[in-house]
């Protein structure tokens, strides 16, 4: 998700007028991707068979497009980037939700061969010319939904009677804990499912990846009511209504997802702990769950589930707070920004992302 964000953000300049180019290495799973997604982006491939030969490929396309800023989402690739454009131009490395920046060696050396900027707001100290920012965390809006009015038909009870719950896929430590708030959310929803025999849940992410929380699923007397759909099925255009999405992902996918499901006047419900948690206001746009007191989640979402006018507050809440905090055109306006600075110099629109 967050290459995918990056890949976004270089769109939404291309549409702003930045001639931009996209670099990824040739017919990977990534080429592939934004081939598909992003038809209309320039896009440039880089080629070699090992790490020195890949950045000598990344050397003369950065030299060919002219580019004034490189675009990039992690300390490895702000290096290569560094040494590819040197004091040419400039580096703009965006940070994670959640991640921590870190002055490795590669960030330290990165920063003594070109201009190098921090786009985002877990930053540690401020070194060489990088800069604090707020969250660098948006995603492009459901027009139809942000900026047209709440739906008319309302109904004695919230329609449709439908729980999403976004599963991550991370490893390790990270991804025990999304799997353990997964199997929260499931337990939540079975308790649920006692009040209201029509309550429907959905797992949204990789199919590949939620055959655990299938299975868990089926544990908890879920078998008949669960279905899964890709993630693209909330935050991408296109119809999708839910009376709430627990959001189970964490660092940039549970970012994009609960900004999505926001926009989409969708209360979020998620784990306390998690690096999204303060994309949510507890009570107001959605729920905080606490795998300690499991019976307060269940009854806030029952009391969201019975009553329509609360419902629809916390869904038009949760709008605008993604619109007033994580707009997107507001955090593209932050974006031309850092790349004036980190360039030092822009006499037209050129960018690499």
């Amino acid at each position: 998700m967050s290459s995918r964000l990056l890949v976004t953000m270089g769109a939404g300049l291309a549409e702003r007028g930045y001639e931009t180019v996209v670099a990824c290495c040739r017919n990977s799973a990534s080429d592939r991707e934004i081939a598909r997604r992003f038809p209309a982006l320039q896009r440039r491939s880089i080629v070699g068979t090992n790490s020195l030969a890949r950045g000598a490929s990344l050397r003369g396309l950065v030299r060919s497009s002219r580019a004034d800023v490189v675009l990039v989402a992690n300390e490895r690739d702000q290096l290569s980037a560094a040494l590819a454009i040197g004091r040419a131009g400039g580096v703009l490395r965006r940070l994670a939700i959640g991640e921590r920046y870190s002055a490795s060696w590669r960030t330290r050396l990165a920063g003594a061969r070109s201009r190098c900027l921090l786009f985002g707001d877990e930053v540690g100290p401020v070194v060489h010319t990088e800069l604090h920012v707020r969250t660098a965390v948006s995603w492009p809006p459901q027009r139809a939904v942000v900026t047209g009015e709440p739906p008319l038909r309302l109904a004695p009870v919230v329609p449709p009677l439908v729980m999403a719950i976004v599963a991550g896929t991370a490893t390790g430590a990270v991804g025990a804990s999304e799997h353990a708030a997964g199997a929260t959310a499931l337990r939540a929803a079975a308790r649920l499912l006692s009040r209201h025999p029509g309550l429907r849940v959905v797992l949204l992410g990789e199919v590949s990846s939620l055959q655990a929380l299938r299975l868990h699923a089926a544990s908890v007397g879920l078998v008949d009511s669960v279905s899964i759909l890709p993630l693209d099925s909330l935050i991408e255009p296109g119809p999708f209504e839910a009376a709430g999405a627990w959001i189970t992902a964490s660092g940039d996918t549970g970012a994009v997802s609960i900004l999505s499901a926001m926009m989409r006047r969708i209360p979020v419900i998620v784990p306390r702990g998690f690096d999204t948690e303060g994309l949510v206001a507890p009570r107001i746009t959605g729920v905080v769950s606490d795998d300690t007191d499991l019976s307060g989640s269940v009854a806030a979402l029952a009391q969201l589930l019975a009553d329509t006018d609360e419902h629809h507050a916390v869904g038009a809440a949760a709008a605008a707070r993604a619109e007033r905090l994580h707009g997107w055109d507001a955090m593209m306006r932050r974006l031309e920004d850092a790349l004036s600075r980190v360039a030092g110099r822009i006499t037209s629109k050129r960018a690499a992302a």
